[in-house]
């Protein structure tokens, strides 16, 4: 591979942006993954006092 061949490589890569939708389905996941880290450690944040001690009410529990 010669040298002008590496540069129009790197160049043509460089011009590429990410597909929102790419972008809002990651956006996406890395909520569900905050709410569910907040769940699993809830007990842990009850103690040190960053989540309030109030009671969610059972409508909104599902099955």
């Amino acid at each position: 591979m010669n040298p002008s061949d590496r540069n129009r490589n790197q160049h043509s890569a460089a011009d590429t942006s990410a597909d929102p939708l790419l972008i809002y389905i990651a956006l996406a996941l890395l909520t569900v993954l905050c709410i569910l880290q907040i769940d699993i450690h809830r007990d842990a944040l009850l103690r040190l006092g960053v989540s309030s001690q109030e009671q969610i009410d059972t409508r909104f529990f599902g099955p």
